[in-house]
């Protein structure tokens, strides 16, 4: 008697399965135990891959940030770096307050359709403008309160941060769910190198402090167009009321 098999499955010459024989030769296992065993292995080998490349990822921005680092305080003056900090502390605080969790949603939801990626698109470039009006608004106040007029013009070009980073958000949780994280790692050494180098130039040139954000500007703008590419997502405007509250259960 011919044994049923799955379509796709390999069949030997005498017409007998051979995806279903465990690694000790054991052609009476069972099915769904072999496929769960698969699985495992599949994940743990997945998850083994991951952390190297994550190591690959922070080692090689500890390599080419110090050295960087160093360079750049020979270049730039203390209150040249404290102006660059204090408008980093406002973007900073601005991005905690503006995390509603719908990117990790993508992440975990069972099934995942188009309307879920376009609703939290248009969630996220919602935001992302108003904060960014915001902080443009609040710039001269908060240039007023560090004493500082500077800080307050840096932190309305820094803002713009916030018109770019909504579209690698869901490019960034679709490399996160299919476990790409050579792209991520590819996406986040290209942000680096563009970042440190523009910085590097315009610094030498004697743009203090402006060269930071426009380094750290730059890097972003190559960091999403290459998720964009390598997670083959476009953008949509398409909202949905229903998709985003199923998000929501998911943040």
């Amino acid at each position: 008697m011919t044994p049923i098999v799955a379509p796709g499955e390999p069949v030997d010459v005498n017409g007998s399965s051979t995806a279903l024989t465990d690694p000790n030769g054991d052609v009476s296992a069972d099915p769904v135990s072999l496929r769960r065993k698969k699985k495992k292995q599949y994940y743990a080998k997945t998850a083994k891959r991951g952390a190297l490349w994550s190591i690959v990822k922070q080692g090689g921005h500890e390599i080419f940030a110090i050295p960087i680092s160093m360079i750049m305080a020979r270049l730039l003056s203390p209150e040249e770096f404290g102006i660059a900090a204090a408008s980093a502390l406002f973007i900073r605080l601005s991005t905690r307050l503006t995390q509603f969790g719908f990117n990790a949603s993508l992440v975990r939801i069972k099934v995942l359709r188009p309307e879920h990626l376009s609703s939290v698109f248009v969630v996220n470039l919602m935001f992302g403008v108003l904060t960014y009006l915001a902080l443009v608004a609040a710039a001269p106040a908060v240039g007023t309160f560090l004493r500082s007029p500077e800080a307050g013009e840096l932190l309305a070009f820094a803002a713009l941060i916030f018109l770019i980073n909504p579209f690698g958000t869901v490019p960034a949780s679709l490399m996160s769910r299919n476990m790409q994280f050579r792209n991520s790692t590819i996406t986040d050494w290209s942000d680096m190198v563009v970042s440190l180098s523009v910085t590097l130039v315009l610094a030498f040139r004697g743009f203090g402090y402006w060269s930071i954000v426009t380094g750290h500007l730059s890097g972003a703008v190559v960091r999403v167009i290459l998720k964009a590419y390598l997670s083959s997502w476009r953008p949509s405007l398409a909202f949905s009321r229903q998709a985003t509250r199923e998000l929501l259960g998911f943040g």
